[in-house]
């Protein structure tokens, strides 16, 4: 049985895309999924799976289901247990001690090389893999980098969660 988190892309930050963590819940154990604990109420889902299903089919059935069960298209990031606890080891900023000024963009691909001549100030970014690390010196409301410009040049979904998240997620789907 293999642990999985789903990581889902902008819900319940504003006004729509609202979903409630009791419906998350329940799509996810109608795709199979056993034992669904969410974290914060921001989209964030682990759960055990037991199917033999690799992440990218995972991920289609979520956002059909969610789709199916909201009326609403939620793209929808997969990490396994393992590769969560991976995304902390990799940190390359380990010595910034306010984790407010840490994040992790999640991505369903390797980082495009276009994000190579992107402007970002004092904000530092590092990609490793499916994961770019941002170190925010001024905070997310500080940011010097243009986010949008960042989201265009990704050119797919992707999902941002502070380092407290990250980490949280990392150590609740570790003990599952």
């Amino acid at each position: 049985m293999t642990v999985f988190i789903a990581l889902l892309q902008g819900v319940n930050v504003g006004k729509n895309k609202r979903i409630s963590m009791k419906d998350l819940k329940e799509i996810v154990s109608g795709v199979g999924g056993s034992n669904p604990t969410t974290v914060a109420n921001s989209g964030n889902v682990m759960f055990a799976y037991a199917g033999a299903s690799n992440e990218e089919s995972l991920q289609v059935r979520l956002e059909t289901a969610i789709s199916d069960h909201v009326g609403m298209t939620v793209p929808v990031i997969i990490r396994t247990a393992t590769d969560m606890r991976q995304v902390v080891t990799q940190n390359p900023y380990p010595k910034v001690a306010d984790p407010k000024q840490l994040h992790v963009e999640f991505l369903n691909h390797a980082v495009p090389a276009a994000l190579a001549d992107l402007e970002f100030g004092e904000d530092h970014l590092t990609a490793v893999g499916r994961e770019i690390y941002l170190h925010l010196p001024n905070g997310i409301s500080g940011q010097t980098y243009d986010a949008r410009a960042l989201g265009k040049r990704l050119g797919s979904n992707h999902t941002s969660r502070n380092w407290n998240t990250v980490t949280k997620l990392a150590d609740i789907a570790s003990s599952m």
